[in-house]
């Protein structure tokens, strides 16, 4: 399955916003559907079964069933919205109970963050519609797919933090912002090539996104990772 195929978030989106309105045809069930399917396959790694809900159609089933429940709570408030903005959000109600699903079946309990009650619900819908209204479907969704893989590469570059956030400033930020010592230049430049093939691998080979999606997550990786060490020290 490819996850990353470019949904038209405008038309999904505007297929959400149908259901408040009592026009919600075949098509728009089949789209927001394989939306649901490609958001299961990429959180549970190919294995829906381990949300205990039974095999692909079953969890897509369940998450359809609970995500049109809570989205229609707010029909009132997004109606006037654009269908980007709407489509956003509703990525974040997938999200949530996907999450929510896998904690249960690992028998942990569920947090507060997690667990999507109806004041949570008021605040994210508030985040999201702010963060979202000057973008274009196309930067939406490399938002949300830079969303769903940044957890992936913080693991895949795991113990070359110090080398990766010294990459990152020389290369777009500050050649004088060093995160360790080397010792030499030399040391420095090949401990960055081999950080850069890293990234180029793991962009290219283990994801495979667009340049665009690339962009946020080093930016994202800068602002929460490195500037957090840097300032931290």
């Amino acid at each position: 399955m490819n996850v990353w195929k470019e949904y038209d978030l405008s038309r999904l989106g505007k297929c959400v916003k149908s259901l408040f309105n009592n026009t919600f045809s075949a098509q728009c069930d089949k789209q927001v559907r394989e939306f649901i399917a490609a958001k299961v396959y990429k959180k549970t790694c190919g294995k829906p079964e381990n949300l205990g809900l039974g095999q692909m159609e079953e969890v897509v089933d369940e998450v359809y069933q609970q995500s049109m429940e809570r989205i229609l709570k707010f029909k009132q408030k997004l109606k006037d919205f654009e269908p980007l903005q709407i489509a956003t959000y509703f990525n974040r109600i997938v999200d949530n109970l996907i999450e929510d699903f896998r904690k249960a079946s690992e028998k942990k309990p569920l947090s507060i963050d997690v667990t999507v009650k109806e004041e949570d619900d008021e605040l994210e819908l508030s985040e999201v519609i702010s963060d979202n209204t000057a973008l274009t479907s196309e930067e939406i969704f490399d938002k949300l797919v830079a969303q769903d893989i940044f957890e992936e590469f913080k693991s895949y570059v795991k113990g070359k933090e110090l080398d990766l956030c010294d990459f990152i400033y020389y290369s777009g930020y500050s050649k004088d912002a060093q995160f360790r010592e080397y010792p030499s230049a030399d040391a420095r430049y090949k401990a960055h090539q081999r950080v850069r093939e890293r990234i180029r691998k793991f962009f290219e080979e283990v994801v495979n996104v667009s340049p665009s999606v690339v962009k946020i997550v080093i930016q994202k990786y800068k602002s929460e990772i490195c500037d957090h060490i840097r300032f931290n020290k």
